[in-house]
């Protein structure tokens, strides 16, 4: 596994890249970063991901890995003796899936609303509902440290929230902030 070669196709400005990035840090990984210009797709990119087309990819000696949730547990399950991203346990790494599930699966859709808005009614309908989400986070953690078990191997869960929420809402939502800073997701919480 020394002779690993790795390629990260991906755009600077992706959340979702940005957890592959987060993994492969997290598992001390070299790899190649390659920015791609999504207007005009590179060959490799239109080769590499020719279903959707799409960042990121990982491409492993030559053999490409797409979708940032598959190819962030192909990271954690290929290089397992590195700094693990899921808890050893089936039920806590079931939890830990559970939660970064929902987060992809709510969480963005709301903060699209935000980000993509066509009017302030929107906008504001998307914070609510980002901040119903954290609400249903914070009460999912409740005193534990992590997500989905007692130890520092809940950073799938972080991976899915490396873009939300920051330290502006450190206040209202310091559990969730904490547990960032807990799962080592320095550069999520400066």
């Amino acid at each position: 596994m020394g002779g690993d070669e790795l390629i990260l196709l991906n755009y600077w400005a992706s959340m979702f890249g940005a957890r592959v990035k987060i993994a492969l840090e997290e598992k001390g990984l070299n790899y190649e970063y390659r920015e791609e210009d999504l207007p005009n797709k590179s060959p490799l990119l239109l080769q590499m991901n020719p279903v959707h087309k799409k960042i990121p990819v990982l491409i492993h000696n030559g053999k490409p890995i797409c979708e940032s949730n598959i190819i962030v547990q192909y990271i954690d399950e290929f290089w397992n003796d590195k700094a693990p991203l899921l808890p050893s346990d089936p039920y806590e790494r079931a939890q830990a899936r559970f939660w970064a599930d929902y987060i992809d699966k709510k969480l963005y859709n709301s903060g699209g609303k935000i980000t993509w808005c066509k009017n302030k009614e929107e906008a504001e309908e998307g914070k609510k509902e980002v901040l119903e989400i954290f609400k249903v986070l914070e009460g999912a953690l409740g005193d534990k440290p992590y997500f989905g078990g007692t130890k520092q191997t809940s950073s799938i869960v972080g991976l899915q929230l490396s873009r939300d929420p920051r330290e502006k809402h450190e206040k209202e939502h310091a559990r969730i902030v904490q547990f960032l800073r807990r799962s080592r997701m320095k550069w999520v919480i400066s």
